[in-house]
């Protein structure tokens, strides 16, 4: 049993000891890429595996389907929820800069400067 927890344990321990010591090193943007393409390709990836590993005991042909149609729906969802958060930002952006309420602290601030 010792065994088994060593050989799971000793790859976190090494790749999070590794990270941390390259962290100095890495760009800036390195981690947000790397979570987006985990986030984005990791994921999905790792269900068509699992589909695909699966012990399909009756409905052979319902199980792929269905991991598909779960792809497809959700991938449609995160692509519809970020055009509304990007609408929304847009909106409050505009009414947030350009609003009545800072006309006149825009107006100020502007004065200001020679």
């Amino acid at each position: 049993m010792i065994e088994t927890l060593f050989h799971a344990y000793t790859p976190l321990i090494i790749w999070t000891g590794l990270g941390l010591l390259l962290f100095r090193y890495i760009p800036v943007n390195f981690p947000k890429l790397l979570g987006n393409l985990l986030y984005w390709v990791g994921i999905p990836l790792q269900i068509f595996v699992l589909a695909r590993q699966s012990e399909f005991s009756g409905a052979v042909s319902i199980t792929p389907v269905i991991t598909v149609s779960v792809m497809f729906l959700s991938t449609s969802l995160a692509w519809l929820s970020w055009l509304l958060l990007r609408k929304i930002s847009a909106i409050y952006l505009k009414t947030s800069l350009f609003g009545a309420k800072n006309c006149r602290s825009i107006y100020y601030f502007s004065t200001l400067i020679p």
